[in-house]
């Protein structure tokens, strides 16, 4: 019993409101707690010590002449003194920004306080009443309530203390009333003691309503700060603890680093296995994030597959260069999602205070770039950032502004390069080639601007483009004449492709089979399901495949076998070499062999020499390609090159 009832008192001087019925509540809801809890007394705070100080004085005068009252002067200078100390003290705590947690010393503390200044009290009546006339003892029963109810209304966000200070002022007070003996007395006491428990009920119900504002007030906060996905904290929540970075670098020096960072592929997990899939492997990678971080680094995530990191206390690189590799080294093992075992990687862009910034901006802006750069260069890999990072990405802001211009203005072109029959030396048909003129730079190399096109999306709106002239030009040659077009992996994302191809056909009435799509050697077909479906749908509805650049990448004879293709474009590098190297000519060869067995076409790229074209000749290649043949045409030259036959050495530039 008496173990119960320390415990009880223990946990009620700590500051704990269980024993008043309040749901339990975990440390961080506890520290938001007490912070509002002491808050609330600290700003009454003044006001109260005030209160004490003048019944103080108001005592001192009541009792000017009685025996006893140089015991009250000495009393009234306690009573002084000690709030003058509470009150310098709370004034000191209320200077400060106001905390956002406080710990269970702080309550403690305000029980002291609180405790101290009710056993001053309950010296009164204890000391002084019998001494009093009747007039005093008015008085000191009028100040011993009053500081009673002032005490528990003051103090009632926090129980432990305002039972502190009440109990003394109430059983002082109660005992002194008792011993006089008198019906009128006890009257007075039962009614103390009675008005200091419903005072108490009051309290203990003020500070459950207490709890519960403050609960619903950090579940609000925590939903507005939290992605609904991940459980990390969300944009707004990684905003705030970059300030709060910000503000450690400004206050102490503690340099620290921001971590961008991507999921590569992710767009090819949701469109192959479904939303479901993705989310789940969003929460994996969050998961394996926060497995790598210290408790005093912060995960968050952006939008969509983007994360970021503050990594607190970072003083030099090497030390954010530790946290990216634990980080990399944690996507080395598959994820199991969607009931399939997939390989996924993140690709991180860094960037270190106060060395590339001293604003929130500057920072995440520095740390895009270097992850633009480590996903372009090297995915699965970060990148510190460096000044010439932001000098290219300066670049290719500035070629995004004039590219979309460029589209609106319609300064983008084709030009046509044609294709050979190697056997009969009769043009079979053109491949369709972006140009893009600049009014002030003159023409712009695709290389450059293809890129950023993807990156930015615009590479829809100008595949759309050269989709239309390119069939609209097909239009106008000899029906046996095909165009061929090389499409982005971006291109293939969605099914919409299909019925805008198919349309844009049948209003030029042109027939399906002149049509060929060349795709190259990219992971991002080959293992993208949403793309094969698309290059099936077009292959049904007549459209030859062509794989281009072939031999380029790293698994080509598995896109052989995956991809729906009806003709091999050899890649030009073997073209070039396949007279001085032996090597070369028995790939090209075993490539014509293989296609042929395959059932397909092969058209070699690159061809410069007669003796290139008469090499593929007796090899038995189908088709050639190259300057040998033709440069890239327009106009009156394309128009003269779709109507000749035999072979045409057009040099048009």
């Amino acid at each position: 019993m008496i173990k119960k009832i320390l415990d009880h008192a223990n946990r009620l001087w700590s500051g704990e409101l269980s024993l008043f019925g309040a749901p339990l509540i975990d440390e961080y809801v506890a520290g938001r707690l007490r912070a509002e809890q002491i808050g609330n007394v600290v700003r009454y705070t003044p006001a109260m010590m005030m209160a004490n100080i003048f019944n103080a004085l108001v005592m001192v005068v009541a009792l000017w002449d009685t025996p006893v009252s140089g015991l009250v002067h000495l009393w009234a200078f306690s009573i002084i003194t000690a709030c003058i100390y509470i009150y310098l003290r709370r004034r000191g705590d209320s200077g400060k920004h106001r905390p956002k947690s406080a710990s269970a010393r702080g309550i403690r503390r305000a029980a002291v306080y609180s405790f101290f200044l009710g056993c001053l009290w309950a010296v009164v009546p204890l000391t002084f009443f019998e001494a009093s006339s009747y007039q005093g003892q008015l008085i000191i029963i009028c100040l011993c309530t009053g500081m009673i109810c002032a005490g528990a209304f003051v103090l009632s966000t926090i129980p432990s203390a305002a039972i502190a200070f009440t109990s003394p002022v109430a059983v002082g007070f109660a005992v002194t009333v008792l011993q006089m003996r008198q019906p009128v007395y006890m009257l007075v006491a039962a009614l103390t003691m009675i008005y200091a428990f419903v005072l108490t009920r009051a309290v203990a119900t003020h500070a459950l309503h207490l709890v519960g504002r403050v609960v619903a007030q950090v579940e609000s906060e925590l939903a507005a700060h939290t992605d609904s996905l991940t459980g990390l904290p969300n944009r707004v929540a990684f905003r705030e603890e970059l300030a709060s970075a910000l503000s450690r670098l400004t206050r102490y020096g503690e340099g620290f680093a921001v971590l961008y960072i991507d999921v590569d592929d992710f767009k090819s997990v949701n469109d192959e296995l479904g939303h479901g899939a993705g989310d789940e492997l969003l929460c994996q990678s969050a998961d394996r994030m926060k497995a790598c971080l210290r408790d005093v680094d912060c995960v968050a995530r952006l939008a969509g597959d983007e994360f970021a990191i503050v990594a607190a206390a970072v003083k030099e690189p090497a030390q954010a260069m530790v946290v990216a590799e634990r980080l990399v080294r944690s996507f080395s093992a598959p994820f199991t999602v969607g009931g399939a075992r997939i390989m996924s990687k993140i690709s991180i862009g860094i960037a270190i205070a106060p060395f590339d910034g001293l604003d929130a901006e500057t920072l995440l802006k520095k740390a895009d770039t270097a992850l633009y750069s480590s996903k372009r260069d090297r995915r699965g890999h970060f990148q510190f950032f460096q000044s010439e990072l932001d000098a290219q990405a300066q670049h290719k802001l500035a070629m995004e502004k004039e590219l979309r211009l460029a589209i609106a203005h319609r300064q983008l072109s084709l030009a046509f390069q044609p294709f050979i029959n190697v056997r009969t030396q009769q043009i079979t048909g053109f491949e369709a080639l972006l140009r893009w003129q600049h009014p002030l730079r003159g023409a712009i190399c695709p290389l450059d601007f293809i890129p950023i096109a993807e990156k930015t999306g615009l590479i829809q709106e100008i595949g759309e483009f050269v989709i239309g002239e390119a069939i609209r030009a097909a239009a106008t040659w000899p029906d046996h004449l095909r165009v061929a077009l090389n499409f982005s992996p971006e291109q293939l994302r969605s099914m919409s492709i299909v019925p805008l191809i198919l349309g844009l056909l049948e209003d030029s009435c042109v027939s399906p089979s002149r049509l060929e799509i060349e795709i190259t050697e990219s992971a991002a077909v080959a293992e993208n399901q949403q793309a094969i479906a698309i290059l099936n749908a077009l292959r049904s509805a007549g459209v030859k495949i062509a794989l281009d650049d072939f031999g380029t990448g790293y698994s080509s004879l598995n896109y052989l076998r995956k991809l729906p293709l009806d003709r091999i474009k050899i890649d030009r590098g073997f073209i070039s070499d396949m007279l001085q190297h032996r090597d070369c000519a028995s790939i090209v060869k075993a490539v014509i062999s293989l296609a042929g067995d395959l059932g397909m076409a092969v058209t070699a790229e690159g061809v410069e020499t007669e003796g290139q074209l008469a090499c593929l000749a007796s090899l038995d290649c189908s088709e050639a390609q190259g300057y040998l043949i033709s440069r890239p045409v327009t106009g009156s030259a394309l128009s003269d090159l779709a109507g000749a036959s035999g072979l045409v050495r057009h040099r048009a530039a």
